[in-house]
């Protein structure tokens, strides 16, 4: 065999390799699980009404955009993440319309999974693997989840699924505060 068409073989041979190897790790995490809080708590801002505490999220502007984009969000969030994968998406989450202190807890929830969760979200990102799996959430969405959720909440206070927004991330409903029984004024 001619040495160039071996140095082809073996680059053939290593990429392939390369690509099993991924595949194979990734199939064998396992991100752990979260549990919800769902505990009730009461209004934030006038009648925006939601589980848990409050934060920079709880107000208005973000709910409305909440219930909205509740089926284009996550995809919209997503794109910021990616077309700024080596900065900050803080202004790229303001231009969905957020406004800019829930932007930010949104930007560092970015960050947050930048940092734990590279591998399973840039597998999936390549595979094209969507964030619900039969039912259940990708490794990605649980790792970000079991990661970055805490610092999330107490950034933003409110999550579409605190607010009882049903979204296009498929919960169950223990999964989603009832929101109907809520009232008076957040006592966090």
């Amino acid at each position: 065999m001619e040495p160039c068409v071996r140095v082809i073989a073996f680059i053939l041979l290593f990429f392939i390799v390369f690509i099993l190897s991924i595949l194979i790790a990734y199939d064998v995490y396992v991100p752990a699980s979260y549990t919800f809080d769902a505990s009730p708590v009461g209004a934030c801002v006038a009648d925006v009404k939601h589980c848990g505490c409050c934060g920079s999220c709880s107000n208005t502007v973000d709910y409305d955009l909440y219930v909205s984009k509740k089926d284009t969000l996550t995809e919209e969030a997503r794109t910021c993440a990616l077309d700024n994968i080596f900065g900050d998406s803080d202004k790229c989450m303001e231009g969905i319309g957020m406004t800019k202190e829930c932007a930010y807890c949104w930007a560092e929830n970015v960050r947050c999974t930048r940092s734990n969760c590279w591998f399973p979200c840039m597998v999936e990102t390549w595979l094209g693997i969507s964030p619900n799996q039969k039912g259940m959430l990708s490794k990605c969405f649980s790792c970000d989840e079991h990661h970055c959720l805490d610092g999330f909440i107490q950034c933003a206070g409110m999550s579409r699924r605190r607010a009882g927004i049903e979204t296009d991330i498929v919960r169950d409903i223990s999964e989603v505060c009832d929101t109907s029984g809520l009232s008076g004024n957040s006592t966090c």
